[in-house]
């Protein structure tokens, strides 16, 4: 898609298109919500219908929030262009934001079950409307409508933030800014922490905007099992360390199980000294994964990228010593495995898994086979896969810089970073 392009509102781009952003307050031991949907992406998780004689879009080009709108269809004379939700609301406040650019009797109309509260024509700037609402299921409707003649301005509406009142309880091992819209979905606008496993829920985590600051700190599980995770616009997601009391064989793992992990170039997961499995079907997308993690150890080589990093490889007291290490399982030369009757090597952080998982591991900075250690094995991995100049290099075969060719920067980082008497990690 090229900028400026408008999206059909209803046409889904990718698997992380469908997201929200939300506003929270407390009430009591419940939350009240305010749902807003900023049209951020192409498709909406809300349930949005459009009609009329054109559809709605999403469009770059002029918005009031966040990098995208939703516009309304070209029309011609006598012909409309209808963006229309029914929802189901607590008592409260509907509001949005609306900008309108036409002669002055082509008119954006807004509805409530059918009953029309406004409309505007002419050239009307972003400007906010709130309307009150009962309890209740209702049908909000935005309406463009062209006379029989004459165009001015844009001719076209636009629509922004809309909020609806809304009520819900958060499950347990989730708390603050955060929303649980059912169908496992987890929607992050500030900051909110999982402080257990969500287990069965294994939900579809999206955070986005710069104010939604995930932390991944269960109180007594190690491992975090989620089914996907997309972070947007800013976003940033932490697996917070142990601090002291972490060991080889007590740290934490954060397992993403449907191999859909999407983290845009502004944003940030930071594993600190933990883990990460990411499993998949299929070909996989080790190289992808890789990339994020290539974005994380940075130009500079020192963990303070965005994508996929460690705050504590970055700290200066780590002395470049620590590194996320990276390798598709079943290309490991001893892969992981599990403790089923019949398995042949050994769990990944005490995780069952089989050879369609990519893993990413904090751990000693020469580690190539991702057991924690600097050993024999991994000498000759490097020994035996080194060859200089060949592109295509990937961590577990010796490309310690992480620039994807073999040269004599990682022989000089491999020569000075092997020592097998480091503990392990």
């Amino acid at each position: 898609m090229l900028a400026g392009d408008a999206v059909d509102i209803f046409t889904p781009l990718k698997s992380f298109a469908g997201r929200r952003k939300l506003q929270i307050e407390s009430l009591e031991s419940r939350r009240l919500l305010t749902t807003t949907d900023g049209f951020e992406f192409a498709y909406n998780v809300l349930p949005w219908s459009s009609h009329g004689d054109q559809n709605w879009s999403i469009t770059p080009d002029i918005t009031h929030g966040g990098r995208t709108g939703a516009m309304s269809g070209v029309v011609d004379d006598n012909q409309s262009s209808i963006l229309e939700i029914s929802q189901s609301t607590d008592a409260g406040t509907v509001s949005f934001w609306r900008k309108v650019s036409s002669e002055s009797f082509d008119i954006l109309i807004f509805s409530i079950d059918g009953i029309e509260y406004a409309e505007w024509g002419g050239e009307q700037d972003w400007q906010q409307f709130s309307y009150s609402v009962d309890a209740g299921v209702h049908t909000f409707t935005w309406e463009y409508f062209k006379d029989d003649s004459l165009a001015q301005g844009s001719d076209a509406a636009w629509l922004d933030d809309v909020v609806f009142p809304s009520q819900q309880d958060l499950p347990p091992w989730i708390t603050g800014d955060a929303v649980w819209a059912g169908s496992h979905e987890l929607y992050v606008q500030g900051d909110a922490t999982i402080v257990a496993d969500p287990a069965g829920d294994v939900p579809i985590i999206y955070a986005a905007g710069p104010a939604a600051s995930l932390t991944i700190d269960p109180t007594t599980d190690r491992r975090i099992h989620v089914a996907q995770m997309a972070l947007f616009s800013g976003a940033t997601a932490t697996l917070a360390s142990m601090g002291a009391a972490r060991t080889a064989s007590d740290h934490r793992v954060l397992v993403v199980n449907d191999e859909s992990i999407s983290i845009d170039a502004d944003c940030k997961l930071d594993l600190t000294d933990n883990d990460l499995i990411v499993n998949y079907s299929g070909a996989g997308n080790a190289s992808g994964m890789e990339a994020l993690v290539r974005l994380g150890f940075g130009p500079n080589g020192d963990w303070l990228g965005n994508g996929i990093t460690s705050s504590v490889a970055a700290a200066p007291s780590s002395n470049g010593n620590y590194a996320l290490a990276i390798a598709d399982n079943k290309n490991l030369t001893n892969p992981f495995g599990s403790d089923a009757p019949g398995g042949l090597n050994p769990k990944f952080d005490g995780e069952n898994i089989d050879q369609t998982a990519v893993l990413i591991k904090f751990t000693n900075r020469v580690d190539l086979d991702l057991n924690g250690l600097v050993d024999a094995n991994d000498a000759a991995i490097f020994n035996g896969a080194f060859s200089e100049g060949d592109a295509g290099a990937t961590w577990m075969a010796g490309d310690v810089d992480l620039d994807g060719v073999y040269g004599s920067n990682d022989a000089a980082i491999f020569n000075s970073f092997y020592d097998e008497s480091l503990a392990q990690l």
